[in-house]
């Protein structure tokens, strides 16, 4: 009697591919931006309150409160001075954590990457296109991070909405901050104190929801990508169905099985 047997597939396992490839930790950088993330938030809020007291103190009715003023004014530089240092940490962090989440992507069976890592990093350092670039990089981070692609069928894969909407944030937060700067320069008149004032605070509500947005999608990737590479290295295997013999001269459906 003869029997067949079922020779191996040819090539790696999978799991052994996938074990090959280098894959870096994300947990320490995410914890360093949410951080950072975190004080800038807490920063913008005192910058509101600060811009408000400003407005009111102008505006009080027995007239503007020099001394306030000038308090209050000197705060904002201190506030300010803490924001652009915090996004300026929390930028370079940003980059190192772009770099490590994008060199993973082959260790979690995500295929070719669209640039060499070192590429990409390079490109995120140019000014004007960083913006598109860091869009690009953190839609495909997103996107082959989710464990639920290895499902042949798609099913709950997560929606990629919140990078979009964090690019768009981004750019309002630019824009404004860009003609707020402007403008500054060209207000003379005490009436146009509150124009600057909410724009100033419509900037940094912006900024606020840019940092939840990031803080959102850096947190998500860095469990996603733990959850693919444990899947990357374990595939799991489709039960195999055992079916009892049929009967003699029964049909296909009327074997008890």
């Amino acid at each position: 009697m003869n029997v067949a047997v079922e020779k191996p597939a040819s090539g790696p396992h999978p799991a052994n591919l996938a074990q090959s490839k280098p894959f870096y930790s994300l947990e320490g950088w995410t914890l360093v931006i949410k951080g950072l993330l975190f004080v800038g938030v807490g920063l913008c809020v005192v910058s509101i309150g600060l811009m408000i007291g400003i407005f009111q103190s102008a505006n009080a009715l027995n007239g503007p409160n020099v001394a306030g003023i000038k308090e209050m004014a000197a705060g904002m530089m201190l506030v300010s001075l803490g924001q652009l240092l915090t996004g300026a940490i929390a930028g370079l962090a940003l980059l190192a954590w772009i770099y490590k989440a994008y060199s993973n992507l082959p260790a979690l069976d995500a295929g070719s990457l669209r640039f060499a890592p070192v590429v990409a990093l390079l490109l995120c350092l140019v000014p004007v296109i960083n913006i598109v670039v860091t869009l690009f990089l953190l839609i495909e981070i997103w996107r082959e991070s989710d464990p639920a692609r290895l499902d042949p069928a798609g099913h709950h894969r997560s929606s990629d909405g919140v990078v979009y909407a964090w690019f768009a944030v981004t750019l309002l937060v630019l824009c404004g901050a860009g003609y707020s700067f402007l403008t500054n320069m060209q207000r003379t008149e005490p009436q146009d104190l509150f124009e600057a004032t909410l724009v100033g605070i419509g900037v940094t509500s912006l900024a606020i929801v840019q940092s939840i947005l990031l803080i959102w999608i850096v947190g998500a990737v860095c469990v996603n990508q733990i959850v693919r590479r444990n899947l990357a290295l374990n595939p799991v295997k489709p039960p195999v169905v055992k079916r009892m013999p049929e009967f003699p001269g029964t049909g296909p459906g009327l074997g008890v099985r």
